[in-house]
């Protein structure tokens, strides 16, 4: 997707004022070192929050999906929605939504809930972008042998400030790093992520230690999540695959723990998901209507059409810009 930050909310969000949109967040924090967008400061998430209760029927995702389903959904219907489970969700997301009245769901990594870990690809920039961090490296994924050079230690944290890795092409050695090894990590399974890139930290001499901004949320957080007013938990698989790389049974029982996970916290059935990276196939469908899901998300940005499968509801990403004059243009 190389859409300009301006082209997607320009070109998207002025086409949705009279047609039905699903939100995705992930972190709400404050920061300048985010290649992927997934940050919105806490100001500017409650910002968009409280226009988006101005001028649209926030639905629960729940109902928004059934009303999908028998042809009555309103054109000016909305549902917000968290992806992975980020502890800065339960802490500074929740509170805010509950103030406002307003529903939302957040989909879990299941695996993640009370790790002191980051997730992977945080951990990989925290290597990366580590002003302490040098010289080569070399990881073994698959068999394939990726070799990078972040030449030498950085003499402060500028370095990739301000990049953003879906618009531009990478500008340093150290993007560069990034986004070859991210691609590289992105189809490896949970263990070999984390393996590659302690390995990677040892060889640049980089500080691996969790930074408490990225924390993935407790299990008691997501538990106190779920009985809040309005707000939802489910499944965003056990250990963040990409699904559709996967054979069956591994879809399956990623789809299956991370759904049974959040029932045992939220003792409420689980019937919505969302796919890691939005990534999907024909077998993955086959799999989350096996298992009982109602309605899944993926990470297309557009509005809601009629002829949408409720198990592959597209979503727009929010980021860290205003969306005043966009959804409420009409």
């Amino acid at each position: 997707m190389a859409w300009t930050l301006k082209t997607r909310l320009r070109g998207v969000l002025p086409r949705c004022a009279f047609k039905p949109v699903i939100l995705m967040y992930h972190r709400i924090a404050a920061t300048d070192l985010d290649p992927w967008e997934l940050a919105v400061s806490p100001t500017n998430f409650e910002k968009q929050v409280r226009d988006l209760a101005k001028t649209r029927r926030v639905l629960p995702l729940r109902e928004l999906a059934s009303r999908h389903i028998e042809g009555s959904l309103p054109p000016d219907a909305a549902a917000i929605t968290f992806d992975d489970g980020y502890a800065c969700n339960a802490l500074i997301a929740a509170p805010v939504l509950e103030t406002l009245g307003l529903p939302a769901t957040f989909f879990l990594v299941t695996s993640m809930l009370g790790k002191t870990d980051e997730f992977w690809n945080d951990a990989l920039e925290r290597v990366i972008f580590d002003t302490r961090a040098a010289g080569p490296a070399s990881i073994v994924v698959a068999g394939r042998d990726a070799h990078v050079d972040l030449g030498e230690q950085a003499d402060d944290y500028q370095l990739g400030r301000g990049w953003r890795a879906m618009h531009e092409p990478p500008r340093t050695a150290r993007e560069q790093a990034y986004l070859k090894l991210w691609k590289v990590l992105k189809p490896a399974s949970f263990d070999v992520q984390y393996q590659a890139i302690e390995s990677l930290a040892r060889q640049v001499g980089s500080d691996l230690s969790p930074r408490t901004s990225h924390r993935p949320m407790t299990i008691d957080e997501a538990r106190m999540l779920s009985r809040r007013s309005r707000l939802d938990i489910s499944g965003h698989t056990d250990t963040h695959v990409s699904l559709p790389l996967w054979d069956r049974h591994i879809q399956l029982k990623e789809i299956q723990k991370s759904c049974r996970t959040c029932e045992d916290l939220s003792c409420r059935p689980c019937t919505t998901f969302a796919y890691p990276y939005g990534d999907y196939s024909d077998l993955t469908i086959e799999c989350a209507k096996e298992s009982g899901l109602v309605c899944a998300v993926s990470a297309y940005p557009r509005p809601v059409a009629n002829t949408d499968l409720p198990l592959v509801l597209p979503r727009i990403m929010m980021t860290n810009e205003s969306i005043v004059g966009y959804l409420d243009a009409n």
